[in-house]
Parts: C-alpha cells; structure tokens; sequence
C-alpha cells in the first residue's frame, strides 16, 4: 500500500503533467477564447501523459482523480475529433468513475462516448482486455431501478448504495455533483417498492418548492402519489403515497400535528442543511425543527446534504445528537478555468487564468474600451462591455450581492444589445404573462426582448420559475442572480461573472465562494466552466485569495456559534428582546429561553456537548431562570413557536387568558352576518370585536399584535420593508381576497399617483417609479404578509387552541385557517388545494376562475376536472405550466 502511494504521489506531481495541464489550459481559454496563439504540445508528452494518468484515474482519493479528469478534459476539449485520444478519454474518464461527463464525448468517426442505455461500445474501439474493463466499469455504474437504467459517477453509485444501507446518512459534495438527482431516484423507487411509504424534503427556502415540486412529479406516478408543499391537517390521511416538499416554518405544522396524533414519516431529507448556522435566526429554526423531527419520528430515514462541510459526521452529530454514515467527496462531474479580470491603464485589461494547480498565467489585452472608466461610472456599466468580450456566444451568470442591483445591471447590459428580429416565442409568452400580471413598464420585459433576464427572492414565483427553465433551455443567455443561487437553486452555467465578493453587505466566505463557484459548468452539455472574478478597482485583490482557500468549512449549528462570545452572550440574557440591537444577538437569546422554557435538563445537555466550563453553564442556567420566572404559559405552547421569545409568548398568552378568546379570534362568517358587510368607525365602536367586519377585526388584531411584538420594527431593522400597521391590514386583506399581484400593484400606484406628499408621490409614466412601487408591493407581501404577520397570526391560534372546545373550534375554523391562507393568498378552498399541491399562486387563481365558470361547481373535484381538460381557455404560458406539472390530460 506505501509503495502504491508514493508511485501515486510522484505521478501527481510530475513535471509532465503540470506543464501539461497549464499548457492546455492557456490554449483552452487564452486560444479558444481571446484568440492568443497556441501552445504546441508534442503528440508523444500527450501520449506519455494520458499513460501516467490512467494510473491516478483509478486512484481512490479524490485528489489524483481530480488531476486526471481536468488532464482528461483538456485533451478532449483540444482534440475534439482524434479518434486516438477520445478514446484515452473515454477510458480515463471511466476509470475515474465519471460515466456522465463521458457521454458528453462525441466523435462521427467512433462511438465511444455514447452511453445511450442499450448501446454497445464499438467492437473496433478498444483490444479485449479494455472492453472487459469498460464494460464491467459501465454495469458498476449503472443503477436498474423500476425498469429504468440510470447511469451515474462513482459518488452517486456510492450513494445510492449506502441510501439502501444505512438509516442515519450526511452528505458532502460539491454543488454539481448529482447528490440531489439521486434523492429523488431513491425516493421514486422505495415508493414504488412500498404499500405505503411517506417522505418529508425539506428545502432552505420558498424559492426551491416549486422546483422540486415539479421534478419529483415528473418522476413518480402521480395517480398513486400525492405531492404537497403545505402540511394540511387532513393530508395526512388521504393517501398511501405522499411526499412533503416544505420549508422549516411550514414543517411547524407537521411537528405539532405529530405531537397529538400517531403516524409515521419513513425518509426525512435536509437540503442544504450548512443554513443550520445561519445566525439571523432562521438558523436556530432550522436546527429546532431538525431535532423535532428526529425526536418525533426516530426510526424514520434521515439524509442530511451540503456542499463541501468539513468533518460532516460532527454536524450530524450536533444536530442529531447521534452519528451518522458519511457519505462525501470532493470531485465534481465538471471542471473549471479560474480567471481574474482587472482593468488597468490605456483600455488594457490584465487577466490572470489559473490552472487546476494554482499556476498562474497573466497576460494583458489590448482593447478599444476604457474599462477603468467604465467601472468607475458604475458597476452595471463595466459588465455591459465586459460580459460582450468575454462570454459572447454562451450562457452566462452575472452574480450580484443585492436583488434591486441584478435588476439594474441587467437592464444597463440589455440596453447594449441589438433588437432581436424575431423573439423567441416562449419568452414573448412570459412577457406577455408580464405585462398581464405585474404591469406592461417591469423592467424585465425589455430584459427579456434581448434574451436578458435578473433573478432573486423577490421575484414571483411562476417569474422565477419560468425564468429558470428557459435559462436551463438556453433560450436566455444573460442571467443576473443574487444569492438565490447560495441557497440550491439548480442554474448552471458556461460562465460565471463575478463582480465582487459579497452576500449583501457582507463579505463572501470561502465557503459560500466555494458554493458559488460549483455553477460554472453544465454537466449536460459541457464538461467545463469558466469563472470570471473582476477586480474593479486598481487597490482591489481578492480573487486569488478565495481561488486558493479551501471551500471546505467545519458547519457550526447557530446555537454553537452564540457560544462563542460568551462575555457578550451573558450581558444580552439580561435584556428585553427589543432592547438587544443586533439580529445575531436576538436568534441566539431567543433560542436559548426557548431551550431553557421547554425543558431545562435538556438545555443543561446541550450546554455540556459543547464542553462549557460549569460555572459557565450554571451562569447561562441562573440567568434564564430569573428572565423566565414569571412565565405562566405551558411549555408544550411555547415550542411551537421556536422563533418568538417565551416572555413575549407569555404577554400575549395573558392578554388572551385574560380578555378572552372571543376578542382575539376571527369568526367563521355564519357566526358573524357582518364579516363582509361596510361599516364605519362609529358602527364598529357600538359592536363587541366579533360582530366587526372583517377588515376592522384583522386591522386591530394586527395593531395588537405590533404592541407586543413590534412587528413594524421587524420589517424595518430586518428585511428593509418601511411599513405601517394600516398598510399590512390593507395589503394583508387585499391578499387574503385573491387579488392578483397586477391588481395589487395597479391599486399601489394609483394611490401613490395621488399622494398628497411629494416625496411619496409617483409618476405612473416614469418607468423608475413604477418599478419601484412594483418591487415594494411584491416585497411587503413576500416579507410581511406571507412571512412576519403569519408568523404571529399562528401564535394567536396556537395560545388560544387549550381554551377551545369541539364546538368553539367549528365557530373559529376560519381564524385557525387564517394563516395557511394567509400565507398562501386566498380563502378559496379549491385555491388552496391547489397552492398546496404546488401550482403557482397566480395560475391557481387562474384556473379557478374558469372552474367556477362550471354549473355546480362547488360539487366538483378540480383536480379530476382538470385531469380531464387537454388545454384551458388560458394563455400558452399557463397551460404549458399545467402540462409541465402534469395536471391536464396527457
């Protein structure tokens, strides 16, 4: 074994292949890409190289076949119709265990790279011996699952068998290596093999349910299976094939249903489980829910997955508190060129490309642009010209640290580019779908004319979705994106430019720099990707520094992390949530009173796995107990809402105790004949809280609420939405009465239009100031309404559901609706069975505005109504929508 590694360790690091692969990667970018002469490289080194690779090709460790699958790559890349060395790649490839990216090898003189299921490699192609070996390496990597034969890397094949093998599994891998692909296979066929098999995948955001949504339909027999992205009550009963596709905070409503009623989950999966340690407070919901899960279902199957974490095994540990099988590498299916780009004097611009080994290789292009100017006047003005140079003809990735500047630059480059003659027919769909649903001046329609698009958080859902696929498509070429693409939203591409080094206002780590960077690249149709950093600014050096640095990154849960500053963590346990300035310091008080609330021995627990000093942990414990003594609300209520401080719980929990449920629960309408009814301020005043319409009841409910909880402060401080308690009541009932985004938004304007105060004032013909009250109307429902006000709207159900009966339940149904309507942005049953199910908001409304149009409709199920519809009377874009989803007859 010693004599095995030294020969591996001296065949990485020979001078042969080093010069090697810097020599292919100068002509491979330089050559191909700025047209530099090449580099002559002598057929017999080739010839030698491919020998010395083919022996770290079968290396286990990650590192030597790495090496040789960039070697392997160039040399394809070069040598595109070399019968000789295509077929070297393809047993290289092979032996490295990269089955996918060799049947991107295409050659008309030979058929070595097809990997097509049921085609045999050419009996011409290779001697006996290789055949054997290829053939037996393609029967390894090929998984038969439900008649399908899926081909696959050595990671996926070694996934997929300890997926069969293990209960308790922790993934590593590279954004781009398959590990998401293999979920959703696995799951296909344990379905298929089970009576009855139920499945929860949670996603980090809002943003991934309906992509995931829509792949898992696509996969399973959706007569047997049912596929939901809201927890409802009743969904738990209906069908022996269900997958939960859902968020943490829509996962709450699971975990408290579980905690009354018996039933089983057999596979939990954690996407993107690193967001445990996000320190702004989702982090520590992210880690309670976890926990919850486990505690709840402990024999269920549980898959944790992230990019590139150190030492997974302790993560899954301290999140779990057992260990868990590690399954990880560090290889991907695609490599990657590593480029600096940085202007410099007489319209000059010095690029710097680094091979596989770190080599760096300068060289300085004369242009007929002033870049430093350019970059000066503004960041979107220096892309527009410097994404022209460098990825002319491919797909590209602008990344941008902010949502309104990807909008921006987008715009400023799509403004450079010559009008299309003829637009392509799925994108003139979208922009129509544009100016119908948001308004004819979105900044992203004239975008979109030039195959240009931006895409962030904030975008609706069906935009964004749509957006996605036709990047995924190449009908758009240009793509600006935020961080989105930090939280596993699948957008590869050729390129990726990056223009600076930061998520927001704060710097990217090398982690999340390591994550970014996985999507230059697509496995489908190339084997590599080229990463553009550009350093603006002559002081500015940064590329090379998160080049270099490992991605790899030890994930700390939040929890863990508060630790850490424990002098400071001490002063802020004796403080008022509202007195604590900073987010950070808010999550981590708030998570342990919450901890402490639940149950102290186990707070006690938590505080000795991470070895704190006794005295330490006594402080912790002391500290909470005087903050926590006057608590009078029950525990088991406290942990359903592991976000909300228990003291500020406990104010609102005696508020309700004490003036009674009637004066904080909406009644159902039969209850109250005035629910829909007009009413002044002086009718209101003559009647008790249950006998107001519902506006008035929902308005004063939510100023109640904003006493206690500081719900306006928290749109402020945290997501940068200025709001008033009048506006979420207005905007918050205009949602709840399924209004459509445009109808939203033509109300927002038309006020603002007429507003007495100049600086609030808008020109409904100015473009900037249309687009600004569109980006606020679809923030202030994303983040306040759909987010921050359901939150507590929930809490008001949760505290007030132990002073209710049978029959109180039936009279307040609708108030413990409220905020899964609320959320969703209807109070249609039929609607919401939709949006549950994972169609778009603004197409569910669509679609029920022609089911209503049926004579007895109210009778009907919709769903078998429009299995039984070829197409609807609606715009291509909504029914190519519904095909997708496979909701119409196929």
């Amino acid at each position: 074994m010693a004599e095995t590694n030294s020969l591996l360790e001296s065949i990485v690091s020979h001078p042969l292949i080093n010069k090697m692969i810097d020599d292919l990667t100068f002509n491979q970018f330089y050559h191909e890409r700025l047209k530099i002469p090449a580099i002559t490289i002598k057929y017999s080194d080739i010839r030698k190289a491919i020998w010395l690779t083919s022996i770290l090709a079968s290396s286990d460790f990650d590192e030597h076949r790495n090496k040789a699958q960039i070697l392997a790559s160039l040399l394809y890349l070069q040598n595109p119709e070399d019968t000789n060395i295509g077929r070297a790649v393809y047993v290289l490839f092979s032996r490295i265990g990269n089955l996918t990216g060799a049947g991107l090898l295409k050659c008309e003189a030979s058929n070595y790279g097809d990997l097509s299921i049921g085609n045999e490699i050419g009996v011409d192609a290779y001697d006996a011996s290789l055949m054997l070996e290829l053939a037996l390496e393609r029967a390894k990597k090929t998984i038969s699952s439900n008649s399908e034969l899926i081909m696959t890397t050595r990671f996926q094949k070694n996934l997929w068998d300890q997926l069969y093998s293990n209960d308790k599994i922790i993934i590593s891998a590279p954004t781009s290596s398959g590990k998401s692909f293999i979920i959703k296979k696995f799951l296909k066929a344990k379905i298929a093999e089970s009576e009855e098999y139920i499945s929860v995948y949670i996603v980090p955001s809002r943003a991934l349910l309906n992509q995931v949504s829509e792949d898992l339909r696509n996969e399973v027999d959706l007569e047997h299976v049912s596929i939901k992205t809201v927890f409802i009550n009743e969904d738990i009963e209906d069908i022996k094939h269900k997958i939960f596709i859902l968020t943490p905070e829509r996962c709450l409503k699971l975990l408290k249903y579980r905690s009354q009623n018996e039933f089983k989950i057999d596979l939990i999966f954690i996407d993107e489980v690193q967001n445990v340690e996000d320190t702004q407070g989702r982090g520590a919901l992210f880690e309670f829910v976890f926990k919850e899960l486990f505690t709840l279902f402990p024999s269920s199957k549980i898959i944790a997955a992230g990019p590139n974490i150190k030492n997974p095994e302790n993560l899954f540990e301290n999140v779990f508190g057992l260990g868990g099988q590690t399954v990880e590498t560090l290889s991907s299916p695609v490599f990657q060129i590593k480029t600096t780009i940085k202007p410099i004097a007489n319209n000059q611009l010095e690029i710097t490309a680094s091979s596989l080994r770190n080599t760096l290789q300068t060289y300085t292009l004369q242009t007929e642009t002033d870049y430093v100017q350019k970059f000066k006047a503004s960041t979107g003005e220096g892309l527009k010209h410097l994404i022209t140079l460098c990825g002319h003809g491919q797909q590209n990735i602008i990344y941008s640290p902010k949502g309104n500047w990807a909008a921006e630059w987008a715009l400023k480059f799509a403004s450079t580019l010559d009008p299309n003659e003829r637009i392509d027919p799925w994108l003139k769909e979208i922009i129509e779908f544009l100016s119908d649903e948001i308004h004819p001046m979105y900044h992203l329609i004239p975008c979109l004319t030039k195959e240009t698009a931006y895409h962030h958080g904030n975008l609706p859902d069906i935009v964004r979705k749509e957006i996605e696929d036709c990047f995924i498509e190449g009908k758009i070429k240009h793509l600006f994106c935020t961080s989105t693409l930090l939280q596993g939203v699948n957008l590869p591409a050729n390129n990726l430019f990056i223009p600076m080094p930061k998520k927001r206002h704060m710097d990217l780590t090398p982690f999340d720099f390591g994550n970014l960077i996985g999507r230059a690249g697509r496995i489908r149709d190339s084997l590599y990707g080229t990463i553009f950093c550009i350093e603006r600014k002559e002081n500015e050096e940064w590329s090379q520094e998160l080049y270099t640095k490992s991605h790899q990154k030890a994930v700390q849960t939040a929890g863990e992390k508060s630790l850490e500053r424990l002098e400071d963590f001490f002063d802020e346990l004796e403080k008022t949530v509202s007195d604590i300035n900073h987010e950070t310091d808010r999550s981590a008080v708030v998570f342990f009173r919450q901890k402490y609330a639940q149950n102290p021995e186990e707070l006690r627990k938590y505080l000795v796995r991470y070895n704190l000093p006794e005295e330490d942990i006594q402080k912790i414990q002391t500290l909470l107990e005087l903050s926590l003594s006057n608590l009078t609300i029950p525990s088991d209520l406290v942990k359903q809402n592991p976000t909300i401080d228990p003291i500020l719980q406990n104010n609102l929990y005696e508020q309700i105790k004490s003036q009674g449920i009637e004066n904080w629960l909406i009644p159902s309408r039969a209850d109250n004949k005035n629910t829909y009814t007009f009413q002044t301020e002086v009718e209101r005043d003559n009647l008790p809280f249950e006998l107001w319409n519902f506006y008035w009841q929902l308005a004063d409910l939510i100023q109640r609420l904003d006493e206690i909880f500081f719900m306006t402060q928290e749109a402020f401080y945290k997501h940068s939405v200025s709001v008033s308690v009048k506006q979420i009541s207005f905007y918050a009932r205009q949602w709840l009465g399924g209004k459509s985004l445009r109808q939203l938004i033509s109300s927002d304007i038309k006020f603002y239009s007429n507003h007495s105060n100049p600086k609030k004032k808008v020109n409904p013909d100015n473009a900037e100031d249309v687009n600004d009250r569109i980006n606020k109307v679809i923030k202030l429902n994303s983040v306040v309404t759909t987010h921050i006000l359901i939150k507590y709207m929930k809490l008001i159900n949760d505290l007030a559901e132990p002073f209710l009966t049978e029959q109180l339940k039936e009279k307040y149904k609708f108030a413990l609706a409220l905020p899964t309507m609320l959320e969703l942005g209807t109070t249609e049953p039929a609607v919401v069975g939709m949006i549950s199910r994972g169609i778009s908001r603004s197409i569910a409304l669509k679609i029920f505005s022609e089911f209503k149009k049926i004579y007895n409709y109210e009778e009907m199920d919709i769903f078998r109504w429009l299995s039984a519809q070829e197409t609807l009377k609606l715009k291509p874009i909504y029914n190519r929508y519904l095909k997708r989803m496979r909701l119409l007859k196929e």
